[in-house]
């Protein structure tokens, strides 16, 4: 499923940054920013600039892992933008209350739901801040 949502965003050209204990399961010929680590501990968000980040999605293997990453990150960044997937029933509620913004579930899971969620808040964000009167004539899209 990342590897889906990564070529997705590729397409769109929205900047991302990925998580992963086996940054090796991506090709040498692959033009994406892997830190190796795992996505759970605080220091490994903060080394790949949550604190300022968009947008965050957690696709990890279990609902655990996941609301986790949702706890840790909404704690260091109170105005991202966070899906989560859920394997288990009632996880969604869960996530939701961990902070999630959105939760893929297993009726919905697929890599394009969790993909459309983020480019909804891109566009969003984008227009936004086209409108902005302040910007100073910086219409580029902003990091995600």
């Amino acid at each position: 499923m990342g590897r889906i949502i990564c070529r997705e965003l590729k397409e769109k050209d929205i900047k991302f940054v990925v998580i992963e204990k086996r940054p090796d399961t991506f090709g040498s010929g692959e033009e994406t920013l892997v830190l190796k680590g795992h996505a759970t501990k605080d220091e490994n968000l903060k080394e790949v600039g949550i604190e300022k980040a968009k947008g965050l999605i957690s696709v990890l293997p279990t609902d655990a892992e996941n609301l986790f990453v949702v706890l840790s990150a909404r704690e260091l960044n109170p105005n991202l933008f966070i899906v989560a997937r859920a394997g288990e029933e009632g996880s969604e509620q869960k996530l939701l209350r961990a902070g999630a913004d959105r939760v893929i579930g297993r009726a919905q899971d697929s890599a394009y739901s969790v993909k459309a969620c983020c480019c909804r808040l891109y566009r969003i964000r984008y227009k936004k801040r086209q409108h902005r009167p302040s910007d100073g004539g910086n219409n580029s899209p902003e990091q995600l």
